[in-house]
């Protein structure tokens, strides 16, 4: 259910011309400085020289940390796009080690900039989206670094009061209900 309506929310957040199934390239698994990830680059990417892409950066759950990339494919975006959703951006899922947690640490700023580096991104449009523990890392990276994200959509997770002032000025769509037997929906 919650894959669902994320994948619903992605197609609606970037407001393009729609998303399309069928041939699709697969994610590839890179490493960076910090985190390793899937990459997926949208059809025509190779092709549009010159042009910058949208961002999307997906913050998975605790049950996909570790080492083994093929593990976010389980659910959320890496899911829908290995099983042939495209959509008109760059979608980068870093991966958390099993000891580690998207809250702490200072491993965003320098991944952002490799990122950026690395592929074809407008960076007027960079979206952080995450689930669960994921969430949890939206709203804490969007609170310490505002100025890189045009919007954010944290599902599932929970961010402090302290953290608003920071980040008032980015627009916001959250998700979660009441049945979050994991995470309370006060969060």
């Amino acid at each position: 259910m919650v894959g669902k309506m994320l994948t619903l929310v992605l197609v609606c957040f970037l407001l393009f011309e729609g998303i399309t199934y069928g041939a699709n390239p697969q994610q590839q698994k890179e490493k960076s400085k910090t985190y390793p990830y899937l990459a997926y680059l949208p059809n025509g990417y190779q092709e549009s020289v010159g042009k910058e892409w949208p961002l999307i950066i997906y913050l998975h759950g605790s049950s996909c940390k570790g080492n083994n990339l093929d593990k976010l494919k389980r659910y959320g975006p890496p899911y829908y796009l290995e099983h042939g959703m495209q959509v008109d951006a760059i979608v980068i899922s870093p991966q958390c080690p099993s000891n580690r947690n998207w809250v702490y640490g200072d491993w965003f700023e320098s991944f952002y900039h490799e990122i950026l580096n690395k592929y074809h991104v407008d960076a007027s449009r960079v979206y952080l989206t995450g689930m669960s523990l994921g969430g949890f890392g939206t709203w804490s990276l969007a609170s310490r670094y505002p100025q890189y994200f045009a919007a954010i959509m944290p599902l599932c997770g929970g961010g402090r009061p302290d953290m608003v002032e920071t980040m008032k000025d980015v627009p916001t769509w959250v998700f979660h209900g009441e049945k979050d037997r994991k995470v309370n929906v006060n969060r």
